[in-house]
């Protein structure tokens, strides 16, 4: 997990059939945040674990439109934080795809500690067409980095 970058995620799998995903990521043992947030209790913030489960919904929203198109974070709905993620822990993300329309999709998900749901939330997706085709290819190149199978070879995506 690097917060500095926002790459949280360390990895990624999709189901494409069941229009599932998950993920995997271990909070930092250190970090500048964790000075703040709690002082003598580090937790990971709240907002970092709604992020978590927003990269992989992106990561599932990707494949399926082939990485046609950008996902955008739009909306967080009925977040619950069930237990605290402190440094070290290591994450497992769930989501799944519980609607969709054009130019959207809703999502269901979480993040589990040791086979316990520590938080849960749903999460919507705006779909737009990328920026430029360095953006897409950036994008290609961050999947392919997670272990995702993206439409072309990382080669292909750099220009």
């Amino acid at each position: 997990m690097d917060l500095n970058r926002f790459a949280l995620l360390e990895e990624v799998s999709v189901d494409l059939t069941r229009r599932r995903a998950e993920g995997a990521s271990t909070a930092p043992l250190s970090h500048a945040i964790f000075d703040h947030h709690f002082p003598g209790l580090p937790l990971l913030p709240g907002v970092l674990q709604v992020e978590l489960v927003a990269q992989v919904a992106g990561q599932l929203a990707l494949a399926l439109s082939g990485w046609e198109r950008l996902p955008v974070l739009a909306r967080v709905r009925d977040a619950r934080f069930r237990r605290p993620v402190q440094p070290g822990d290591r994450i497992h993300i769930f989501v799944e795809l519980t609607a969709e329309g054009t130019t959207y999709g809703r999502y269901r998900g979480g993040l589990r500690i040791a086979d316990r749901v520590v938080m849960e939330a749903e999460v919507v997706l705006g779909a737009r067409p990328f920026p430029s085709p360095a953006a897409r290819q950036a994008s290609l190149r961050a999947a392919a980095s997670l272990g995702l199978a993206t439409p072309v070879t990382w080669a292909d995506a750099v220009p």
